[in-house]
């Protein structure tokens, strides 16, 4: 049964992972735009690709559902 609910399409979880990873993506823009002195500008593909390198290539989502997996593993076992 758990394999067919791995395969199974789940939008609210969908949802969740673009609205955290969107999220990360304009934190991590502010960020960057409060690191210019006051004045200083920079083109908009200087910004993208400093955007970039700032966020990397992971994901937000995977972090965050990873850690409560663990704690969700770790409460199954105190449980048992």
């Amino acid at each position: 049964m758990s394999k067919i609910k791995d395969v199974v399409a789940k939008p609210g979880l969908e949802n969740w992972r673009l609205a955290t990873d969107i999220q990360y993506v304009i934190e991590q823009a502010a960020g960057l735009y409060e690191t210019l002195s006051e004045g200083q500008s920079m083109t908009g593909s200087v910004f993208a690709e400093s955007l970039r390198r700032r966020v990397g290539t992971g994901r937000r989502d995977i972090e965050i559902a990873s850690a409560a997996a663990a704690v969700g593993t770790a409460v199954h076992g105190y449980i048992e």
